[in-house]
């Protein structure tokens, strides 16, 4: 029997390196930079923060079969790596309500709704244009003012939504990777 394994667990300690920074609020600040947050840095195109503002439900033709797929665009509000611009449109596998049988809840992709605050770490897109956060639902945060929340920890455990920690904190970590 072969064992299924989740794409998340490419990165499976920053889970647990996030959940250490909520027990301990402002460790993340004086935090070295752990490996996993480099990863998702170094993987993505694109990292942003930004408000989902639409969402539509579309199809991409993969090797002969069409697969369900969703388009969604974002306001960008502060661009971290990548071409800055204003929107950011891309598609990723699976339907916009996700769920059990879908392909992308299947594989650990989150799903975004309109008018909630995300900060995003894009993979390049496909040649098919297919994209997804870096480490699948690991490279994606949601945004509740100036806070940030995991949409998924290691191995796809949820934190409580009253579980954050700074938005700021991890903006500079970010910008620290990223400088030469």
């Amino acid at each position: 029997m072969v064992k299924k394994r989740h794409l998340s667990t490419r990165i499976p300690r920053l889970g647990w390196i996030l959940a250490f920074g909520l027990m301990f609020p402002g460790t993340l600040q004086g935090l070295d930079l752990p490996s996993e947050l480099s990863t998702l840095t170094h993987s993505a195109e694109q990292v942003f923060q930004g408000t989902c503002v639409a969402v539509r439900e579309a199809t991409v033709e993969v090797g002969g079969a069409r697969l369900a797929a969703t388009t969604y665009v974002f306001e960008v509000h502060d661009h971290l790596k990548g071409t800055a611009s204003r929107r950011v449109e891309f598609r990723q596998v699976g339907r916009p309500e996700g769920g059990p049988g879908d392909l992308g809840f299947e594989v650990g992709l989150p799903t975004y709704r309109v008018g909630t605050d995300y900060l995003l770490f894009l993979l390049p897109a496909s040649r098919v244009g297919l994209t997804s956060p870096a480490g699948a639902a690991e490279g994606a945060f949601r945004l509740v003012g100036d806070r940030v929340q995991p949409l998924a920890t290691g191995h796809g455990l949820r934190l409580p939504p009253t579980e954050s920690f700074s938005y700021d904190a991890l903006r500079a970590a970010v910008r620290r990777e990223m400088a030469p």
